[in-house]
């Protein structure tokens, strides 16, 4: 029978543990109950406990300082932390302390009863095994947070291994990505993910201090730490990283890669920038060349800046809203002969570039309502980082704009119909009153010289053509239907002057009313 004893600063929760606590068919006895963390430990003192439930938050000694000095009393004592904080850093500073168990409020029963069985049945090596894991997860939270830019490093790199399961040393901190190009997405990516990190780690194990590898889709990403005087011999092994990496993905796999490294930095607060700077080097293969070893320090990366001059951009704007592939193709193979030899001197330029080509053309197809999701525009940016060459990626981006420029146009279209639509049903409705081309352009919403000039441009015709064939065509039905005077047909379709409506008679259907009745009826 193991004795347990059961501790929070609420007595309600007491109670409601002792409740859940299946008595029945665990081989347990309660020893003690208590309210805070001094009385927790008077009461261990005294009874020696197996199990202790404790709050981590309590008054006196709070749960972590209560497990210190139990340990010390038992060093075998087993512990369930129970907690409302679901924080990574709870978890991982009360299983460093010896925790077993690690339990959100509101209390599970199912949970509580089996990590109480757990316990019964625990060796060391499980927690040990537990230990470990936790510590592989707080070194992956880093990892990616360091990808992500979001990392924060403290002021002691002896803290920063404390805190986050790693083993560096003062010296050099850089970071490494390996991108896969997923042509085909049937690819065993996963397959190949780890034939990459098993590599890095195999090449760099015994050379850094310390490293981490991290898989985004089709990135592997590693974090390494080096003395200083090692520098040159890590280039080598880098290199020979990329020869490896070629045998054993490009050519069982069938996938092209790159591999991206970064600067080599002084300070692990640039671990970020480091992770930044080798996705950057990837994207520069189809200036660089794929299938091999892209060095921050060989291509001379620096901070990228606009290499669209006004004219550039005014040019390309205007290249947009005409409407028109073919302006806008010859447009962007201007600007990248133009623009070619800057971006061979400065291949990490490209994504700067790249982003802002993109970024005006959204911002003149949103003024046709067209959007861009950020799924499409990571698809089509992952393609132009992937093109054999500067040409492909020409190639790639022409024909995706001239398909957004299609969609571009046939919504403006439709946006300039849809007025153009109402006018006529309305014209449809009224032609046999006397409506006036200012009526219609109210009913649209537009200025009559706005809306004149819009119709005209849209339908070949003016918006009085339109009237007057619907007015005649209605006095054509009538004059074959009924036996209705010439005056009361013309007046049914709008007209109140026998002269006029004889004229735009004649001029429409090429003869006289009275004649037109006499061939149809």
């Amino acid at each position: 029978m193991k004795k347990i004893l059961i501790t929070d600063d609420e007595p309600r929760i007491v109670r409601l543990i002792k409740g859940m606590i299946d008595w029945d068919s665990l081989p347990l006895e309660l020893v003690g109950e208590a309210n805070d963390g001094v009385e927790a430990l008077r009461i261990m003192e005294r009874v020696q406990p197996d199990i202790l439930i404790a709050d981590i938050q309590m008054p006196g000694l709070d749960g972590l300082q209560l497990i210190s000095k139990a340990m010390i009393l038992n060093p075998n004592l087993a512990v369930i932390i129970i907690s409302g904080y679901k924080e990574f850093d709870y978890a991982y500073a009360a299983l460093k302390s010896g925790v077993y168990d690690y339990l959100i409020k509101p209390i599970n029963q199912v949970e509580l009863n089996n990590s109480l069985r757990r316990i019964l049945n625990l060796q060391q090596a499980d927690r040990n095994t537990l230990l470990a894991e936790l510590q592989q997860n707080r070194r992956q939270q880093m990892m990616g947070n360091c990808i992500h830019g979001i990392a924060e490093f403290p002021d002691s790199l002896d803290r920063f291994n404390t805190e986050n399961s790693f083993h560096f040393q003062e010296g050099i901190f850089a970071a490494l990505t390996v991108s896969l190009c997923p042509c085909d997405k049937s690819l065993p990516l996963d397959a190949a993910n780890q034939k990459v990190q098993d590599s890095i780690i195999s090449t760099l194990n015994g050379q850094c201090s310390d490293l981490e590898c991290y898989v985004v889709q089709s990135d592997c990403w590693c974090i390494f730490n080096f003395l200083p005087e090692r520098s040159h011999t890590i280039y080598g092994v880098l290199k020979e990283l990329g020869n490896i990496l070629h045998s054993k993905i490009t050519e069982e796999f069938a996938l092209p890669l790159v591999v991206g490294v970064s600067k080599f930095h002084t300070q692990l607060a640039m671990l970020s920038a480091c992770c930044a700077e080798s996705l950057l080097c990837c994207k520069t293969s189809c200036i660089v060349g794929r299938n091999q070893v892209i060095f921050a320090d060989e291509i001379g990366l620096d901070t990228p800046y606009s290499i669209l001059t006004n004219q550039h951009v005014n040019a390309f704007r205007s290249a947009i809203v005409h409407f028109d592939s073919a302006v806008l193709s010859q447009t962007i193979a201007e600007l990248f002969a133009t623009l070619q030899p800057v971006l061979t001197r400065q291949p990490w330029q490209i994504e700067h570039f790249l982003k802002e080509l993109v970024d005006i053309f959204q911002q003149e197809i949103l003024k046709g309502n067209i959007k861009i999701s950020p799924d499409e525009e990571a698809s089509i940016v992952e393609q132009l980082y992937w093109a054999k060459d500067l040409q492909e990626v020409f190639i790639l981006l022409t024909d995706w704009f001239a398909q957004k420029i299609q969609s571009y146009h046939d919504t403006i279209t439709d946006h300039y119909r849809e007025p153009i639509r109402i006018a006529r049903k309305y014209i449809e409705a009224h032609f046999a009153e006397q409506i006036s081309l200012e009526d219609i352009c109210t009913k649209v919403g537009f200025s009559y010289h706005y809306f004149s000039a819009l119709y005209k441009q849209e339908t070949g015709e003016n918006i009085s053509d339109y009237i007057t064939k619907v007015r005649i065509q209605h006095a054509k039905m009538l004059l074959t239907t009924t036996k209705d005077s010439i005056q009361k047909i013309a007046n049914q379709s709008g007209y109140v002057d026998m002269k006029h409506f004889n004229k735009s008679f004649r001029k429409q259907v090429g003869i006289r009313p009275t004649e037109y009745r006499m061939l149809h009826t």
